[in-house]
């Protein structure tokens, strides 16, 4: 029987003299498959047989009979599985779409947002979903050419408020804020530079704010921020880290050495000036410029009118992020900076997140002769005033597209 059986296949013709459905769906996939349904039905529905003449799997032969039975079409259908596709795209996807091109925010954001601002509860798979069917897919990360990701610290070994990013923000920002609070905070006369101090390990920020930008106030401000950690506990020596602008060193390595001989061994703290061109170090104080504009300066803005309603405003936030809102930054897991340092176990007093607002010009007031938009003094808030969650939250839900 074996014999006669290979006997059988030896008088076949080989495969390349014959048609086959690999062939004819190199041409045409729609065409071929038809052709290959054809071809069964003149077997009177041999799948085997039909599956030999066109040398493929039967498995092929059974999926397009299937398909044909069920009206389903011809045509390549996607490969994920029935229960994850999306059958429809509803009003409240669409608001959820409309809601992400006006604030850019990622899917936890985002998530809050709508459930704060609508009511409407979505999940992480079905944001990322939407996101995908509405092209609204993130930009992919950055990564070396290793396709490694690029890591800036060892949180693990860090301790806090041992590496810290410090910054300048032109509040004045056109690409930032919309028009008519650009041109509202330049004529109430508000200060139009906020100083950030960030902590990498906690997420605690520090902010201050000036009229004018220069090395002066620069410096200032380091000592201000490194007196406050000293007076709340911090004991361990701090690294400052600053961009290249000319209100700290400006590159200039005689200059930084200078510095930070003096701050050494005042305060047993240093600075380093990144590099140039490598703004991405300076990634943490950045990211948090972008949520000042975000829950600050544009839903805020126009309701202040007077600089210590501004300070105030600016008090407030700063406890809003230090104490209400949370993170999902590397190593954060979805904690306040509050929580986060509550949770190290340390012997810094927790009341180091109260830092007080101050205009620097005011602090130097005495010292300083001359300048531009010189402030009054004022009183320094109390420390821990405090902050209604839905301060911001309302307010975020007003801001300008």
């Amino acid at each position: 029987m074996c014999l006669v059986k290979q006997f059988y296949y030896f008088l076949l013709p080989p495969s390349s003299m014959r048609t086959t459905y690999n062939m004819l769906y190199s041409l045409d996939s729609i065409k071929a498959r038809k052709i290959l349904l054809q071809k069964l039905k003149e077997n009177d529905g041999n799948v085997k047989k039909t599956a030999r003449q066109f040398v493929t799997s039967p498995v092929i032969v059974r999926k397009w009979r299937d398909r044909a039975k069920q009206q389903q079409g011809l045509c390549n259908q996607p490969r994920i599985p029935l229960a994850y596709r999306e059958t429809s795209f509803s009003w409240q996807d669409g608001l959820l779409a409309e809601e992400r091109e006006k604030t850019n925010f990622g899917r936890v954001t985002l998530r809050k947002h709508m459930m704060q601002k609508y009511s409407l509860e979505f999940t992480d798979r079905h944001i990322r979903t939407v996101f995908k069917n509405a092209g609204l897919q993130k930009q992919k990360k950055r990564r070396s050419a290793n396709g490694e990701q690029r890591v800036l610290y060892i949180h693990e070994n860090l301790l806090p408020f041992e590496q810290m990013q410090l910054d300048t923000k032109e509040i004045l920002d056109q690409h930032a804020l919309p028009k008519e609070t650009y041109n509202f905070i330049r004529n109430m006369g508000l200060p139009r530079f906020q100083w950030t101090a960030i902590d990498i390990k906690t997420r605690i920020r520090f902010l201050a704010w000036s009229h004018e930008c220069n090395a002066t106030y620069g410096k200032f401000f380091i000592e201000l921020v490194t007196c406050w950690l000293r007076a709340f506990g911090v004991q361990h020596d701090i690294m400052i880290q600053l961009d290249n602008g000319k209100e700290y060193c400006m590159g200039s390595k005689r200059k930084e050495k200078k510095w930070n001989a003096e701050f050494y061994e005042k305060y047993r703290m240093q600075i380093k000036s990144i590099p140039p061109g490598l703004k991405y170090l300076q990634g943490y104080v950045e990211r948090s410029h972008r949520m000042d504009d975000e829950y600050f300066y544009v839903p805020q803005g126009m309701k202040t009118r007077k600089k210590d309603q501004f300070l105030l405003n600016g008090y407030k936030w700063q406890c809003y992020y230090n104490q209400e809102r949370p993170h999902h930054g590397k190593h954060m897991h979805g904690a306040t900076p509050s929580q986060k340092l509550a949770s190290l176990n340390t012997l810094i007093n927790p009341n180091i997140i109260y830092f007080p607002p101050f205009v620097l010009e005011n602090l130097l007031n005495s010292t300083l002769k001359g300048g531009y938009d010189v402030a009054t003094q004022y009183q320094p808030l109390p420390l821990g005033v405090s902050t209604d969650k839905s301060y911001f939250s309302d307010g975020l839900n007003k801001r300008m597209a």
